[in-house]
């Protein structure tokens, strides 16, 4: 897992942290929330939603509604600081990324309650 991180997420290359966003999400199917804890994952692909390159952030937000359901209820501090970062994605200054309409789905969600549990 250190290579991966290490090869995509840490990537001077735009196109290897998008790799790194997709991978994630293709991991979420398979793997467990202890398996994301463990790796901080989680929390890796939160930052990435401030990365400065407008199609990683876009790749992020899209993925608001997988990321929150790796994180256990009680990760308070990662619940905020993905609130805070769809909160940002409203506003950027990037149109492609503040049209991102994923937040109205996670946020509709969230309401809800209605966010898929996985154990």
């Amino acid at each position: 897992m250190k290579t991966i991180i290490q090869n995509f997420y840490h990537a001077q290359n735009y196109q290897n942290r998008i790799v790194f966003v997709e991978f994630y999400n293709k991991m979420a199917e398979k793997f467990s929330r202890r398996f994301f804890k463990t790796h901080n994952l989680n929390e890796l692909m939160i930052k990435l939603g401030d990365d400065k390159v407008p199609v990683v952030r876009k790749k992020v937000f899209e993925s608001v509604v997988t990321i929150r359901r790796m994180l256990n209820q009680n990760d308070t501090v990662h619940i905020v600081k993905l609130d805070d970062t769809l909160n940002r994605a409203r506003l950027d200054k990037n149109k492609t990324v503040s049209e991102v309409k994923i937040w109205e789905r996670f946020l509709w969600l969230k309401i809800n309650n209605r966010l898929e549990k996985k154990h």
